[in-house]
């Protein structure tokens, strides 16, 4: 990593990364996920992603400072994309190993499950305070649907012509609890406060089922690569 924290590599050393690049095609560069083991790193499975029509307006939006109809310059400038959500609605129920592709016309998730889950007018342990966003309280319980990313950083390779953000998110051993997971989506939302509020999808993925068993604990470790 240089100076300005740039995160300077060669994608294409690896061969499953390269081929995901399109390093074959330079016009098919695109975005994709890999799903790892945080245990062992070990990959998963892969995906290409879709940025769909709200996240290419949003982009737009973005860079040419054009705000909302409903929005300031103000509200604008806070909104970034900061979130990502989760759902099980991803493959078809009968089929779990086949992912349903997404389309642009897609508004979020299509079965969105929450992150955490905890009685109402509880809060969160300190240790994941700011983590969780877009509460939803139904029948004595609030759902956390959204959650912060780890970690970015750009990524340039400039001998290939390759320059990403690389985000981490993290599904830890206490999120989802009981869920199979097979939908995922990044999404913009407004800074206030400490509060992360308005969240409006950007991309949307799927992949093959994973189950997130309370017996294993299992946890994953999700790398996003967005292309520009």
């Amino acid at each position: 990593m240089n100076n300005s924290g740039t995160q300077v590599i060669s994608l294409s050393e690896d061969p499953i990364l390269a081929d995901l690049i399109g390093r074959s095609n330079p016009h098919a560069k695109h975005n994709f996920i890999v799903v790892r083991d945080p245990e062992t790193g070990a990959i998963l499975q892969t995906r290409t992603n879709l940025v769909v029509r709200k996240g290419r307006e949003f982009n737009l939006r973005k860079i040419f400072d054009i705000p909302y109809d409903n929005e300031t310059q103000v509200i604008l400038d806070k909104r970034s994309i900061n979130l990502f959500a989760i759902g099980s609605g991803g493959t078809p129920t009968a089929d779990p190993f086949n992912p349903l592709a997404p389309t642009p016309a897609d508004v979020g998730m299509s079965k969105e499950v929450p992150f955490r889950v905890v009685p109402t007018g509880q809060s969160l342990p300190a240790e994941d305070a700011g983590k969780y966003h877009d509460a939803r309280t139904l029948g004595g319980n609030t759902s956390y649907y959204k959650k912060t990313y780890s970690s970015k950083a750009i990524v340039t390779d400039d001998v290939n012509d390759d320059y990403y953000v690389k985000l981490t998110l993290d599904i830890t051993e206490k999120d989802a609890r009981g869920a199979i997971v097979s939908e995922l989506g990044l999404f913009s939302a407004v800074k206030n406060g400490a509060q992360l509020i308005d969240p409006r999808v950007a991309t949307r993925v799927t992949f093959q089922s994973e189950a997130l068993s309370q017996e294993t604990n299992k946890a994953l470790v999700i790398e996003y690569y967005v292309y520009a």
